[in-house]
């Protein structure tokens, strides 16, 4: 279990394979507006979250036995990604999201990890850049989607790169 001082969060395994994927769905809704036929943020076969579970961790906060949020974890030599940060739609704005963030920083560095990396979707930035912001974040530049993401976009965009030393 990975302590912090706010509240308990566990690393994820693959029994909470199917709440993770519901939970990064249900939190992932509000991006719906960007993607062509407004589906999940992960494939309803799986096939996704079988990626994500391949090459990286899942941090879990839960609460009264249900999932409250998760974060994804890769490291990638000095530095770790973060990405997926899903928070329970009636747990948003409570710290669950600054708890994940905290913990995610802990294991990375117990992983030897001096820095963490993410990426935000330019049409979200003024919902999500003042919240890594907060969290001590600052923009490192841009990066355009792939190919094979532009195709599924119906809102033009770009990723935003965000970094934090820890």
């Amino acid at each position: 279990m990975v302590q912090n001082r706010a509240m308990p969060v566990r690393i994820a395994t693959a029994a909470d394979r199917d709440s993770l994927q519901r939970l990064i769905n249900e939190a992932f809704v509000v991006e719906r507006f960007i993607k062509k036929g407004g589906s999940d943020r992960l494939d309803a076969a799986g096939r996704d979250m079988d990626r994500f579970l391949a090459l990286g961790t899942f941090l879990l906060l839960e609460e009264n036995d249900a999932p409250a949020g998760c974060v994804y974890l890769e490291p990638r030599g000095e530095a770790c990604y973060l990405g997926l940060l899903s928070v329970a739609t009636d747990r948003q704005g409570t710290g669950v999201g600054r708890s994940l963030c905290q913990a995610a920083e802990t294991w990375a560095k117990e992983k030897g990890c001096v820095r963490m990396t993410l990426r935000v979707v330019s049409p979200r930035r003024e919902q999500l850049i003042s919240f890594y912001r907060n969290l001590g974040y600052e923009e490192r530049g841009v990066q355009n989607y792939a190919p094979e993401l532009v195709a599924e976009m119906q809102v033009p965009g770009h990723f935003i790169l965000m970094e934090k030393q820890i």
